[in-house]
């Protein structure tokens, strides 16, 4: 099997799975935060310790800075989502959706990929299942 796609299945399972599991748990968010994403950071960085060795310049640093905040402002409305009286299975997976297209978009956008037409169609239907799966999905 194909190690990136292996990779992407773990990924998909762990990130698919830990917020159900921490909705049915009916912790808040605030524990969530605590017992998910401070582990997870001390992890990374036990596992990534050998990519530290080069100190970013100033420019660099900056585009760090702001992914940081991204990811903060991210994980605090998706922690939002998951204390929430939405539907679950509804709003989880319209993010993930949005999370594929706007990844998607970037590559376009920031990275200069090739806008194709079938990542056109996927931005369709992307959009539509967002708004099926959102339709009525405050409980």
């Amino acid at each position: 099997m194909d190690t990136g796609l292996t990779l992407c299945i773990i990924s998909a399972i762990g990130i698919s799975l830990w917020p159900l599991l921490a909705r049915y748990a009916g912790v808040s968010q605030g524990w969530v935060s605590l017992l998910i994403f401070i582990p997870a950071a001390v992890v990374s960085l036990i596992i990534n310790r050998g990519t530290l060795n080069e100190v970013p310049d100033k420019r660099k640093f900056a585009l760090i800075f702001v992914c940081a905040v991204l990811d903060i402002i991210g994980l605090i409305t998706f922690t939002m989502l998951l204390g929430g009286k939405y539907s679950f299975s509804g709003l989880m997976s319209t993010n993930v959706i949005l999370i594929l297209v706007v990844t998607s978009l970037g590559g376009i956008l920031i990275l200069g990929e090739p806008l194709t037409k079938e990542k056109i169609i996927g931005y369709i239907l992307g959009a539509v299942a967002a708004w099926l799966l959102t339709k009525n999905s405050e409980g």
